[in-house]
């Protein structure tokens, strides 16, 4: 079952090891644990006006970012 959804089901709230909340949109399923999210909220608890896109498989920036909680709705 989770090679089909993943450790993070999509829509599922989750947390950054930065700080920012995101909400899961999208699985890679050969690599269940770096889905793609949209930041809704920086690190300092601020409502993102524009949410932005978090590729945890695709990241170029250092150091990289991992999902460290999973949230309640």
């Amino acid at each position: 079952m989770i090679q089909i959804v993943g450790i993070y089901p999509v829509d599922s709230v989750v947390a950054p090891n930065t700080g920012e909340i995101g909400i899961i949109k999208r699985i890679h399923h050969h690599t269940t644990l770096a889905p793609i999210a949209r930041l809704v909220k920086s690190a300092g608890n601020t409502l993102l006006s524009t949410p932005h896109k978090l590729d945890l498989y695709g990241q170029i920036e250092m150091p990289h970012r991992k999902i460290t909680a999973i949230q309640d709705p």
